[in-house]
């Protein structure tokens, strides 16, 4: 896909300078910006949509969240008091 790109954007430049080529306004070049900006959207715009979504989870999902308390056995805990862990 990445070796896919570079020919994409030398495509859209073509069509935008072929198309650019019937106009004759005063800003040609805020056309050619324009036009190149919305031509290269359409690849990124899953990625600006992705980082905004996945923004919104974050702040409204993130967080430890403690749904019960369990209490442990007395096996759990040696002669000291403090909690056994497996190796």
């Amino acid at each position: 896909m990445l070796f896919v790109m570079p020919i994409y954007f030398l495509i859209v430049l073509l069509i935008i300078i072929k198309a650019l080529g019937k106009y004759n306004g005063k800003y040609t070049y805020l056309l050619f910006l324009w036009l190149y900006f919305l031509f290269n959207l359409s690849v990124g715009w899953d990625v600006i949509a992705g980082k905004l979504y996945f923004k919104h989870i974050c702040e409204k999902d993130g967080g430890v969240h403690i749904y019960q308390t369990v209490e442990l056995v007395p096996e759990c805990w040696d002669e000291d008091g403090r909690p056994k862990f497996y190796t």
